[in-house]
């Protein structure tokens, strides 16, 4: 657990540093046994921009099958964000199955909402899906379900 935390931690630190990503180090967390050094990993590029997305775009792409939802998020929301408009499509179509709180839970909708929400008019061709969406997960604790699901739909829909 602890070498676990060390590399999550390392990940996320280099992601958010501002520094330029070192290309070995972020290949390397990109295929981690940890989901969560992966996402870290994904996050760095999202937050560097379109210049360095343009050179993960492969991985990127290849992130958008990941076993983690939260990677599939922070990849589909990179692609939304900064890729080609073919690349957007596909990974707002990753988001919005993502944004199924019945079928994969309250929190990872909510994840891939706020991802829909950061593409901006990209999503826009999703108005009415995303308009359709179920909100409340019946096995979600009540505090979860507490309309932030219905809220974000409902945003969503005034601001596509």
């Amino acid at each position: 657990l602890f070498r676990s935390m060390e590399r999550i931690l390392a990940a996320a630190d280099r992601a958010s540093s501002g520094a330029p990503l070192a290309d070995h180090e972020t290949e390397a967390a990109l295929k981690d046994s940890d989901s969560a050094v992966r996402y870290w990993a994904v996050m760095g590029i999202l937050i560097r921009g379109a210049a360095v997305v343009e050179h993960w775009r492969a991985k990127l792409e290849a992130a958008l099958q990941d076993d983690s939802p939260y990677v599939r998020i922070a990849a589909s929301e990179t692609l939304g964000r900064y890729g080609s408009d073919q690349e957007a499509t596909a990974a707002l179509t990753v988001l919005v199955d993502l944004a199924d709180s019945v079928k994969h839970g309250t929190y990872v909708a909510l994840h891939a909402l706020n991802a829909i929400d950061a593409t901006g008019n990209r999503a826009a061709p999703f108005k009415a899906k995303i308009a359709g969406l179920p909100t409340v997960d019946p096995k979600s604790p009540s505090r979860v379900n507490r309309e932030y699901a219905t809220n974000l739909v409902k945003w969503l829909g005034t601001k596509l």
